[in-house]
């Protein structure tokens, strides 16, 4: 009988805690998916297992200011609303807090018209054009030695010359069987330590690819780099660290199409974070590449805290006032660093692209996500987390499916049989119509193959007039111009058929131009 009443009292505790647990401060935006029109009002909404006050701030990030504070009066069980509005197009962050805990919830507003808040340099082309042009004219030096191998594929590291002396280090994984094989570049995180870049068989197996891991340091990738990210001039336009790791994926890349193995056509590029926001940059800078996978990433919107407004890792105008203070360095660091910005680098892009982003990131923010992601004006696909900070689950299974879909011939990979092709979305051709006449747009939405049903919805992007859709939210409609001009179309589709609980959905958006004439 003892045992039995220490069974339930063990049971009881248990239930206790997990009750425990799931009762804590928390807030959620009044919208499933977190996002409203500028100038909506929205409220988020807050629960509590105690009463008493709390206090709240909402703010574009954590290193912007604080646009509302104030407190609000909890009462166990029951919801408070915050009401918010934000009347430009921007993410925001609210964070309560009551009795030393804390929760985050975020919110968007028009996140599909935030734009750069800065033009782009008039010789952004030329600049990087020369920096291209040095590292043509230096032989490539390549040495390579094999580092390991599986049933399925070999592994070689290798080095090979960059500019001002550098070297570019990194792992090519080349399946077995017979080729030639599509390739990958893939872009590293943040950090510099023994074994940070690693070889990524894995991929390669899963692939049937040939990938290159790429280290963007100045030593070999197992022993780490002790002076890494210096030097960094980030005020000046030739000093910034990362012109060694954008050059580098050059240079890999040039490799990748010397090699007999590589199908000489099928060249993309992917990363996670620093490497998400160097995957943006490196598709805009070297048109070779076909495809660009990038999730929660960095190196976008640099010059947002210059307005009070969000701004992306690794916070350039932030570490210009924290470790130098002036405005002189400041203005310098906003006019180099746009030379870096991958939201300048996305629009030169013309493949196709696949983005994971979580709003309640405070390390890479949505809003500067979403800043750079506007640019790529082709097909893409969107992974939307509401209540994600940086991380990005679906990323590292994701994005096989859409490999699949871009490149057919990875679904012969050499591991699993695995055929999903994901989410996919073509909309007309670019086309030329005459002033005042019904012109039919339509697109093709499919997942694995199979087409869809989705919502949907029409809008003009850009153009000297009106546009009318006879239904736009139809995927099938006609427009008519009212202005001859060049204009921008852009449909968007949304899947939000995943299981309760999980608070995320994916967009499907593509383009048409049409010239009126």
């Amino acid at each position: 009988m003892n045992n039995l009443k220490k069974s339930i009292l063990s049971l009881m505790t248990i239930v206790t805690c997990i009750c425990c647990l799931n009762a804590q401060l928390h807030i959620v935006a009044d919208k499933f998916d977190a996002t409203y029109e500028a100038g909506e009002l929205m409220h988020f909404l807050v629960t509590s297992p105690t009463t008493g006050t709390a206090n709240y701030t909402i703010r574009f990030d954590q290193r912007s200011p604080i646009l509302v504070e104030g407190t609000i009066d909890l009462v166990a069980g029951r919801t408070t609303r915050i009401p918010f509005q934000e009347f430009e197009p921007s993410f925001v962050l609210c964070r309560v807090t009551q009795f030393g805990s804390s929760d985050v919830a975020a919110a968007a507003f028009s996140p599909y018209d935030i734009a750069p808040y800065e033009d782009e340099p008039a010789d952004f082309d030329a600049f990087w054009d020369s920096m291209k042009a040095q590292l043509a004219s230096i032989p490539m030096d390549t040495q390579i030695t094999q580092y390991s191998n599986t049933n399925l594929s070999t592994t070689y590291q290798i080095n090979m010359a960059n500019i001002e002396g550098r070297r570019v280090y990194g792992y090519m994984t080349i399946p077995n069987g017979n080729g030639p094989f599509p390739a990958t570049l893939v872009m590293p995180p943040f950090g510099s330590g023994p074994n940070h870049t690693k070889p990524e068989n894995y991929v390669a197996e899963q692939t049937g690819m040939i990938v290159f891991s790429l280290s963007i340091h100045n030593a070999l990738p197992d022993v780490g780099d002790n002076n890494a990210y210096q030097p960094n001039h980030y005020d000046q336009k030739e000093g910034n660290y990362y012109k060694y790791g954008l050059l580098g994926a050059v240079r890999a890349i040039d490799y990748i199409y010397s090699r007999p193995e590589f199908d000489g056509t099928n060249m993309m590029v992917m990363g996670v974070s620093q490497g998400g926001g160097l995957s943006i940059s490196v598709a805009g800078l070297d048109q070779r590449i076909k495809v660009m996978i990038n999730s929660i990433s960095a190196l976008c919107q640099h010059s947002g805290l210059r307005y009070g407004k969000t701004a992306g890792h690794p916070y350039f105008i932030f570490k210009s006032r924290t470790e130098n203070g002036t405005p002189t360095h400041e203005a310098n660091t906003v006019e180099a660093t746009k030379y870096y910005d991958a939201m300048n680098f996305a629009k030169r892009f013309k493949g196709t692209s696949l983005t994971y982003m979580s709003y309640e990131d405070v390390t890479c923010p949505p809003g500067t996500v979403f800043a750079a992601n506007n640019q790529l004006q082709n097909s893409k696909v969107i992974f939307h987390r509401r209540e994600e900070g940086h991380d990005s689950p679906d990323y590292w299974l994701g994005r096989f499916d859409f490999i699949r879909a871009q490149f057919p011939t990875t679904q012969n990979a050499p591991v699993g049989t695995n055929t999903n092709t994901g989410y996919q979305i073509v909309a007309s051709a670019d086309m030329t119509t005459a002033l005042n006449t019904p012109t039919t747009i339509s697109a093709t939405i499919t997942n694995n193959t199979i087409p869809q049903s989705y919502p949907v919805y029409w809008e003009k992007v850009s153009g000297p007039g009106g546009v009318q859709f006879s239904n736009a939210e139809q995927v099938n409609t006609t427009t008519q111009f009212d202005t001859a001009g060049e204009y921008l179309l852009r449909i968007t589709a949304t899947d939000r058929d995943f299981p309760e609980g999980e608070a995320k959905w994916v967009s499907l958006v593509d383009y048409v131009k049409v010239v009126v004439e």
